[in-house]
């Protein structure tokens, strides 16, 4: 049997035609929303990435030296140049080292947060409660570490004061936060983490990563290698 047809009065007619003019405009309206987001985040990565070895090429100019000649002296080939610095606007700690260290140079990077401060002073067991025992939460990393409850990696709290990735692993205990939780936000998973402590080296791509996610601010040092004697 047929169904019969509903009639609407002009009323119920009009009012379902605002109804799906007003769904038509917040799905458009969140669509552009969306497309702005896309748009806003892609131009921010492009422009990260434009910056990412413009440090780099600042301290060959400012030496008076040119890539080819960086290229030459370092034994690095021009289309291995051309991929670091134009391509991938990318490469390796340690290769950005290399290039300095072959005109006499060092390369010492860190990052700041200001937000973050830690008090060197020794732990005192006279301030604050946690079962049944009194302290004070101030020292150096590590003995922040033992009142936060927080379990960091072997390789974190391990590392050597030598090592390559020393000044990361201080950085990452000095946020104090649940590393998983951490390196997501950072968008980089805990076997490229494990890895970068492993290799003692980093991409210049995941120190800005790191930075951006954390606020912090990334500081390059650049000295004179002192003459062996």
């Amino acid at each position: 049997m047929p169904r019969k047809k509903t009639e609407t009065n002009p009323e119920e007619r009009k009012e379902m035609l605002e109804q799906r003019k007003e769904r038509y405009a917040k799905t458009k309206k969140e669509t552009d929303r969306r497309e702005r987001d896309n748009r806003k985040k892609e131009k921010e990565e492009k422009r990260t990435a434009d910056r990412r070895l413009a440090f780099l090429k600042s301290i060959f100019k400012t030496l008076g030296y040119t890539q080819a000649k960086i290229a030459e002296l370092s034994g690095t080939t021009q289309q291995a140049m051309s991929w670091y610095f134009s391509v991938k606007d990318d490469c390796r700690l340690s290769q950005a080292e290399e290039f300095l260290k072959v005109i006499g140079y060092s390369l010492k990077v860190e990052i700041k947060n200001k937000k973050r401060i830690v008090k060197k002073t020794p732990i005192s067991l006279n301030e604050g409660q946690n079962q049944g025992v009194r302290f004070r939460i101030e020292g150096d990393i590590k003995d922040l570490l033992r009142w936060s409850g927080r379990p960091k990696p072997n390789y974190l709290e391990n590392c050597s004061p030598d090592a390559r990735m020393y000044w990361l692993a201080q950085y990452i205990l000095l946020l104090n936060e649940p590393i998983t939780e951490l390196m997501q936000r950072c968008e980089i998973d805990m076997s490229s983490l494990r890895y970068i402590f492993t290799k003692d080296d980093i991409k210049i791509s995941q120190i800005f990563q790191i930075a951006g996610k954390t606020e912090g601010q990334i500081s390059w040092k650049v000295n004179k290698l002192q003459d062996d004697k």
